[in-house]
């Protein structure tokens, strides 16, 4: 099984996207507090435009929110060295009052 679930502060404003099929593609930072504060990158989809817009509004600085989905992994060469890391990509979220 491969999920997750987040609880945490919005770190900075989202970034948006769009693939070339009109996808919002939603890029933002959550801070998680245990022991340690964590910074975990989060991607969300939007189907279109007006979706994605209004993600992006609902999902500001500093904002608590609470977000479920999949972790994935990828790789990339960087000075002839494979690097690894990862992605929460979220499947739903809701705002934390």
């Amino acid at each position: 099984m491969n999920e997750f679930i987040l609880q945490g502060r919005i770190v900075r404003d989202p970034s948006l996207k769009f693939s070339a099929k009109g996808t919002g593609i939603i890029n933002l930072t959550i801070a998680t507090a245990e022991e340690k504060t964590q910074f975990i990158p989060v991607t969300m989809f939007a189907k279109n435009e007006d979706e994605a817009q209004q993600k992006v509004k609902e999902l500001f600085k500093g904002r608590l929110i609470k977000t479920s989905g999949r972790i994935a992994n990828y790789s990339y060469v960087k000075d002839d060295a494979k690097m690894y890391g990862f992605n929460f990509i979220s499947s739903g979220y809701e705002v934390i009052h």
